[in-house]
């Protein structure tokens, strides 16, 4: 386990952070006691997605329309407000 002076991190935190190994821990050291560490992260296999892999996983139990109602007046707009919309860009 590396240990590195508070202060040098400090002036040199980009440098260190990219030095970091995957696992490696470095201790992070002021006034001779350990104030923190600095973990290189682990690499982590990516699962290819594939296409159609969760078919199945989903379950829509109804079809509900009913609660879109409450939104019938954002949802829909009259022929004056499309007009009033539009005119104002032309001004």
């Amino acid at each position: 386990m590396n240990r590195l002076l508070l202060e040098d991190v400090q002036r040199n935190l980009a440098e260190v952070i990219a030095n970091l190994h995957p696992g490696e821990v470095v201790q992070i050291i002021s006034e001779d006691k350990v104030v923190a560490h600095l973990t290189g992260e682990e690499d982590i296999p990516r699962i290819t997605r594939q296409p159609g892999s969760a078919i199945g996983t989903l379950k829509i139990l109804a079809d509900d329309d009913e609660h879109l109602e409450d939104f019938r007046d954002y949802m829909l707009l009259k022929k004056e407000d499309i007009d009033r919309i539009i005119g104002s860009y032309r001004k």
